[in-house]
């Protein structure tokens, strides 16, 4: 197979890199530059985790021998020898309230994915009072001394200090990081501390639309990419080190995300935004957006492309929580120097001047709490991007391309391949496991002799049969009992509520209205009943087969796969149609989420995607 220029520089720049970033859209071949990686530099003894289980075993079946395949959670497990179970407020046996327990169990997981490795400053800063700290402080000590089980979170951080304290020391000659653009500090803290000499990070990437002045007027980020990565010869207007000013050849276009708070810079002729850590060229010299200060005079182009300064007016904070736009951080090189020319508002060539900025700029929307590996590391290592999709026909690519520029991001890019037909698989992905045993009954009753569930069937089944006991007043399992055993404690006010009119799986739904899960699994027995739940699951059993080529899964756990046909849930197309029913400025950070999750799921087809919205 030859290899396309992204490809073969990544592999000339693996050689020397230390650590190398890779940002990839959906099918690019994440997994097969990795495999050609492993190839090339042939590690005695190398290490590939990501956080999604299905992923790592999609590794397991791809790389060579001597590159051990783990989740973070068993790689984790495998280093801090503790005991795993469910930690909920429940298991909080202090007098106190509702809010105080679940403040707790959000600290202890902010904790847990943090890049932190003191817990008493953590929980002192995050809570305040001194009686809760001393309460979290407890069961985490607790847990670390394996007095009570600990949850995979707290393995993970275990795991994490040990690491950092010099307890314990991992090595491997390669280390490979995947998801690594939606993932957390806690991971990134591990993997900066395992030892090894070759790092690689894989990752996904969007667009953004900051614009810029070139030898062609004003172009916004995403279009210049697009156009340098077309071949365009596109030059950035530069000021150079004599405060003159020229055309210079962009080099190597880079994309970075940022979730953080933004800076809103505002002069006399124009404004920017940028990150608070962006360098800006002042009179006094570079400095950081938050060193910026009223009144000092950033350098600048007059309308007429002469040297000049302009006054800052005012410098806006733009929370993080209070946006809806993502930071996207454009990083784009250019020969001999590295500031550009550059503004938030849409201008016409030369029609007004511009502020002197260096590197990277602007921004999107906004979903997740997690960070982005690539923004994390900025400063370290080299960045390279794999942009053509290589698993998705033209046909699916121009209907992904449209969704996502429409609700998404306007200007995303997402190309296809011209290739030949296949349905030699066909994976079917819901939005909850509820609607995956609806599919999988109707599967059943359409006479199909197997299929491949991703997830185990236990695992599937098991908040529904978990719902099922509590509805009878029975008692849960020992090994579901601290997880579920708020549905045996609403049982109890459920029977104790004479008034209330219904039974205690109507009861549920109405507490726990907001609840997808609840609420969905509610429906689902409810359509069913309660008493054929387990005979489904024993039928399905005997249907599963891991050879088949039929494969069920949620839009989360089939993240990094690929099959020939989707079929996209009847649940993902509800909720996405009802999205797109509401004008879009009513749309909220969760119907963001639901957006990208849409996108994750339509982008595992590779030939055929049925039941489009």
């Amino acid at each position: 197979m030859k290899l396309t220029k992204e490809q073969n520089d990544i592999l000339e720049n693996v050689k020397t890199s230390e650590l190398l970033k890779i940002l990839a859209k959906a099918g690019s071949g994440k997994t097969f530059i990795s495999q050609e990686i492993v190839k090339q530099e042939n590690p005695k003894r190398g290490l590939y985790f990501a956080f999604n289980k299905a992923i790592v075993m999609e590794g397991k079946a791809k790389f060579p021998h001597n590159i051990e395949c783990r989740t973070i959670h068993s790689l984790a497990l495998k280093h801090a020898n503790l005991t795993i179970d469910n930690f909920s407020y429940h298991n909080i046996k202090e007098d106190m309230r509702y809010d105080d327990k679940k403040s707790i169990i959000d600290s202890m997981n902010k904790f847990y994915s943090s890049g932190s490795i003191n817990p008493k400053e953590f929980f002192k800063d995050y809570l305040g009072d001194e009686y809760l700290v001393n309460i979290t402080l407890s069961y985490i000590q607790k847990m670390m001394k394996g007095k009570i089980p600990a949850t995979f979170g707290l393995v993970m951080k275990y795991f994490h200090i040990l690491l950092a304290l010099g307890k314990i020391k991992v090595e491997y000659d390669m280390v490979i990081l995947d998801e690594a653009g939606d993932t957390t500090e806690v991971i990134l803290e591990i993997f900066k501390l395992i030892d090894s000499p070759k790092k690689i990070m894989l990752g996904d990437c969007v667009a953004s639309s900051t614009r810029i002045k070139t030898d062609i007027g004003w172009i916004t980020s995403a279009s210049l990419y697009r156009r340098l990565n077309k071949g365009e010869m596109i030059q950035a207007y530069t000021m150079k080190s004599d405060n003159t000013f020229t055309y210079n050849k962009f080099v190597q276009p880079k994309r970075k995300v940022y979730e953080k708070d933004l800076l809103k810079v505002k002069t006399v002729i124009g404004e920017v935004t940028t990150t608070y850590d962006h360098r800006y060229l002042t009179v006094d010299g570079y400095k950081r957006g938050y060193e910026l200060e009223i009144g000092d005079l950033l350098c600048s182009i007059d309308k007429d492309s002469q040297f000049s300064t302009s006054k800052i007016e005012d410098i806006i904070n733009i929370p993080y929580k209070a946006k809806r736009n993502k930071l996207y951080v454009y990083d784009f090189g250019v020969e001999d120097t590295h500031n550009f020319i550059c503004s938030n508002k849409a201008q016409k060539i030369d029609a007004s001047g511009g502020l002197v900025i260096h590197n990277c700029y602007q921004n999107i929307y906004t979903f997740t709490h997690t960070v982005d590996g690539f923004e994390y590391f900025k400063d370290i290592g080299d960045t390279l991007s794999l942009t053509k999709s290589f698993r998705v026909s033209n046909d699916i690519a121009e209907y992904i391309q449209d969704f996502a520029q429409e609700n998404i991001d306007e200007d995303f890019i997402f190309e296809g391949v011209e290739r030949e037909i296949e349905e030699n698989s066909t994976c079917y992905i819901t939005r909850t496991n509820s609607e995956l045993i609806n599919t999988m009954k109707m599967l059943r009753d359409d006479g199909v002799e197997s299929f491949n569930s991703i997830r185990p069937l236990d695992e599937i089944f098991e908040f529904s049969l978990a719902m099922i006991t509590a509805s009878s007043g029975s008692k849960l399992s020992p090994k579901i009992y601290s997880k579920y055993k708020y549905l045996t404690t609403e049982y109890r006010k459920y029977n104790k509520d004479k008034k209330f009119k219904g039974d205690y799986f109507k009861w549920l739904k109405d507490s726990f209205s907001k609840d997808k899960e609840i609420t969905s699994t509610v429906s689902l027995i409810k359509s069913l009943g309660s008493e054929n739940m387990f005979e489904l699951k024993q039928s399905f059993k005997e249907l599963q087969n891991s050879k088949s080529n039929i494969h069920l899964g949620t839009a989360f756990v089939t993240k990094g796969l690929e099959y020939d046909v989707v079929h996209i849930g009847n649940d993902l197309s509800r909720t996405i149609t009802r999205i797109l029913d509401k004008n879009k400025d009513k749309r909220t950070k969760d119907d963001y989420t639901e957006l990208l999750l849409y996108y994750v799921a339509a982008s595992r087809a590779r030939h055929k995607l049925y039941n489009r919205v």
